[in-house]
C-alpha cells in the first residue's frame, strides 16, 4: 500500500527515518530543480537541497493540508531557502543583476510549462527582465532598479504591468 505524502510527514514527525527516505526519493528531483533554476550553480543547489530535506525533517507536523499540497508547501520553502542562499552569496547587486539578465534568453526547463513561457514571451524585454530577477533570481526591488539602472518606481510599474498581462492569460487559459 503506498502512503499519501501527509501520512509520510506523520511518520517523519515520529521520527521515522525510512518515511524520510521514501519522502526524500519522492521530492528530491523536483526539490533540486527548484533550487537549481534559482541559484544557477550545482553545489549551491545542491546544499539547499539537503537544508529543505533537514528543514522538513525537523518540521514534518508544520504541515497544514488546509493551505496546499505538500508538493507546493515543499516548492515554497525551496524557493525562499534558495533565494536566502542567492543573497548570501552574491557580491554585489549588480552583478547578480548582470547574471540574471543572461539567463533570461536561456530556454526554459523541459518541464515547465508552454503557457507560462509563451506568457513570459509576450511581454517586453524590459517587463520580462524585472520579473525574471524578482520572482526568479530573488532580488528586491531597490537591487533590481540598481542591476538595471532605473528608478525603483519604473521596477514597480513594469512588474504591475507584466503581472496584470500574466493575470489575462492564465484567466483566458480557465
Amino acid at each position: 500500500m503506498v502512503e499519501s505524502d501527509a501520512q509520510l510527514l506523520v511518520r517523519m514527525g515520529a521520527g521515522d527515518e525510512t518515511a524520510l527516505r521514501l519522502f526524500y526519493q519522492q521530492y528530491v528531483h523536483l526539490v533540486f530543480s527548484m533550487a537549481l533554476h534559482v541559484l544557477h550553480d550545482h553545489a549551491a543547489a545542491e546544499e539547499t537541497t539537503q537544508d529543505v530535506f533537514w528543514t522538513i525533517w525537523r518540521r514534518a507536523l508544520v504541515y497544514d493540508s488546509a493551505r496546499g499540497s505538500v508538493a507546493s508547501w515543499l516548492l515554497t520553502i525551496t524557493r525562499r531557502r534558495a533565494i536566502d542562499q542567492y543573497r548570501r552569496t552574491k557580491n554585489h547587486a549588480t552583478n547578480a543583476g548582470e547574471a540574471a539578465l543572461a539567463h533570461l534568453v536561456a530556454p526554459l526547463d523541459a518541464g515547465a510549462d508552454l503557457d507560462i513561457h509563451n506568457a513570459l514571451a509576450d511581454l517586453s524585454a524590459e517587463q520580462r527582465a524585472c520579473v525574471h530577477l524578482v520572482y526568479f533570481a530573488g532580488l528586491t526591488h531597490h537591487e533590481v532598479a540598481a542591476a538595471l539602472h532605473i528608478p525603483p518606481g519604473t521596477v514597480k510599474s513594469r512588474l504591475r504591468l507584466a503581472l496584470q498581462h500574466l493575470r489575462q492569460v492564465i484567466r483566458a487559459d480557465d
